[in-house]
């Protein structure tokens, strides 16, 4: 049987040594006793699997979405999916084969290669999001020739656990990999102390048995 949250949860707390033994298990996510060291447990667990898959260049299984961009005559900025972690470029007009591209260096580049952005008009090629309003932002604005082509963009959603009895997005080994790094991360949460060493090690140990590739034994 699949790990479940609580079970990472208890792997975790047992690592750090805040329970031991079968019967000191949690039953729930619920310990008034112990509540913060818990929720900072599943608070870590989060975050690295949204690093992981970030590190490892896959998409979350069953966590990707599509979303259409549909252009508008002067409209340079779209609004973006609520539930959007990561863009996988490129966006795709499928009717006429066109792309966009995500632009090098991002918005702040942009700017700075467009001091006049009116000046920027026509068929898309790039894009990058806009971090003053989250909406992404066209590398030139469309005009009446552009009204109406549609792209489609694959993205990958938001991922959370937060119920026990959620699990996880990876196998069993992977989770085994990842407690002695969320014992770690949950030590500098709550004990201001991290071996950066060791964390390194079985966070990268996940990662290559995410990848499900054998490590290189030459260069």
């Amino acid at each position: 049987m699949a790990y479940s949250l609580l079970d990472a949860v208890n792997n975790t707390l047992k690592r750090v040594k805040i329970i031991s033994g079968v019967n000191g298990d949690l039953s729930s996510l619920t310990d008034s006793a112990r509540q913060t060291q818990i929720d900072t447990v599943v608070q870590v667990i989060n975050e690295s699997i949204h690093e992981l898959y970030s590190l490892s260049e896959i998409p979350l299984p069953n966590q990707s979405a599509t979303s259409n961009i549909t252009l508008v005559t002067d409209t340079r900025e779209y609004a973006l999916p609520s539930d959007l972690e990561q863009i996988r470029f490129p966006l795709m007009d499928t009717t006429h084969g066109r792309y966009i591209l995500e632009y090098d260096g991002g918005y702040e580049q942009m700017r700075i290669d467009q001091p006049i952005p009116d000046n920027f008009k026509g068929t898309p090629l790039y894009a990058c999001i806009n971090p003053t309003n989250d909406m992404l932002r066209l590398n030139v604005t469309p005009q009446a020739p552009e009204n109406g082509l549609v792209y489609e963009m694959l993205y990958d959603k938001r991922h959370s656990l937060s119920a026990a009895a959620d699990t996880f997005p990876f196998s069993d080994t992977v989770v085994d990999a990842l407690v002695p790094a969320w014992g770690q991360m949950w030590s500098r949460e709550q004990r201001n102390s991290f071996d950066k060493d060791l964390f390194a090690y079985h966070f990268g140990r996940a990662v290559r048995y995410l990848n499900e590739t054998p490590m290189r034994r030459k260069w």
